[in-house]
């Protein structure tokens, strides 16, 4: 229960994650083009150029775009970053990931920078002449905001060929959904082509109405293209998800199959104690007692059970969920508020458990149980004193003690 509570938590904070992006109409298709198709920078471009600029002209499409990593489904490649006012070995330099996109990739995502500009048509040179950094890597390398403008290398191989940060945009989740944002930065992919590039498509239309359409125009501007999935990015978050989902799912099925069979215990118990003390709960009953005063007794019973099993289990979660960490996001993994919830949980269950016994109590006619008490003590008697005389042994057991009774004394059939 309590491991339960506490992915319930983590499940209701991820919802609450920004994401950078709004999914909601946007379609990702993972292309794999031949080498040949992107051996030189401008067979790479004219491949790029010609898939947008047909899919561009769909009716419905409002922004399309490319890149080297669809977030939340991929994380691209780490790469160093030197800086020029204070340059750093590549073994110590700070790393973050190189997304290459296009121009449209900002606009199809929904990315209006923060500072300066984002990556635009005019970046198209022979080797990488702008980048533009996430709001985290930006307040890493620059706490005092003056990004833009300053001069970086993100070649180790060319550790002293300087490129110019153009421009600041929001975090965008690249990676894992839990967690910390990390660092990333944005390079042009007409001047760094990949092999493998996904077409992102944003339209105010059913994206899934628009498949067959792009699967058609790859297919179109270059046969040799195959294409490796197409996702709406709702699944794509979707799928983020899905751990915890599972999990969570999982965990709440079984406790609620932990604390229905606590339930059934808990009332198998106190049935069975109401039904062996029946002859003590009458006679207090015809002796004036109050019924609501069994009952309650009945229920204190119950209740008293579930908090030695609250007690132990509460103990035992405390010490287990440290296994559930990893799993877990904005939430401790001892946060006190997850433990008293599965506590009421059992509790109730027990008291609603005791309800079904204590009702049997207070209902109990105590001439009738003591008539038919008598009836079974003189059969017991007689077949007692007949497995004596011929040697037997005895079998009538005294009555069950319980916490009930009283000290009320027994006796043995052949005393009686």
């Amino acid at each position: 229960l309590v491991a339960a509570t506490l992915l319930v938590a983590t499940v209701a904070n991820l919802r609450d994650v920004p994401l950078g992006f709004d999914p909601g109409g946007l379609v990702a298709v993972e292309l794999s083009p031949p080498e040949t198709t992107v051996e030189t920078v401008a067979s790479a471009r004219g491949f790029y150029d010609g898939l947008v600029e047909r899919v561009a002209g769909f009716p419905g499409v409002e922004a399309v775009g490319l890149t080297g990593w669809i977030p939340l489904d991929a994380q691209a490649p780490t790469t160093p970053i030197n800086l020029q006012s204070a340059p750093v070995d590549p073994a110590q330099a700070v790393k973050a990931p190189k997304q290459m996109v296009d121009p449209g990739f900002f606009e199809a995502f929904g990315v209006v920078p923060l500072a300066g500009r984002s990556l635009g048509t005019e970046d198209r040179a022979a080797e990488p002449s702008a980048v533009v950094v996430n709001e985290t890597l930006a307040d890493m390398l620059w706490p005092d905001g003056a990004a833009v403008g300053q001069m970086i290398a993100i070649d180790p191989h060319a550790w002293d060929t300087w490129v110019t940060v153009v421009g600041v945009i929001p975090d965008i989740r690249s990676g894992e959904i839990a967690g910390p944002t990390g660092p990333a930065l944005y390079v042009a992919l007409a001047e760094s082509p990949a092999r493998d590039v996904s077409l992102v498509v944003r339209t105010g239309a059913d994206p899934v109405a628009l498949l067959p359409a792009l699967t058609r125009t790859v297919g179109e501007v270059n046969p040799l293209v195959p294409i490796r999935s197409v996702n709406r990015m709702e699944d794509v978050v979707r799928r983020a998800y899905s751990t915890s989902w599972v999990v969570m799912g999982l965990l709440i099925v079984l406790a609620v199959l932990a604390t229905g069979l606590g339930a059934i215990g808990i009332y198998a118990v106190l049935a069975h104690h109401v039904a062996a003390s029946q002859k003590e709960l009458s006679v207090r009953l015809a002796l004036g007692a109050q019924p609501m005063v069994l009952v309650g007794a009945v229920v204190r019973s119950g209740v008293g059970l579930a908090m030695v099993g609250i007690a132990v289990g509460s103990v035992v979660a405390a010490a287990s969920t440290r296994f559930l960490e990893s799993l877990l996001f904005g939430v401790s993994a001892l946060a006190p508020w997850a433990f008293l919830p599965p506590a009421l949980a059992l509790a109730v269950a027990a008291c609603l458990a005791a309800v079904v016994p204590a009702v049997r109590v207070g209902s109990l006619p105590p001439a009738q149980v003591l008539r038919g008490d008598r009836r079974d003590s003189h059969s017991c008697l007689q077949q007692s004193q007949g497995e004596n005389l011929s040697g037997g042994r005895q079998r009538c057991r005294p009555p069950l003690k319980t916490q009930w009774n009283r000290g009320c004394p027994t006796t043995s059939p052949a005393e009686a």
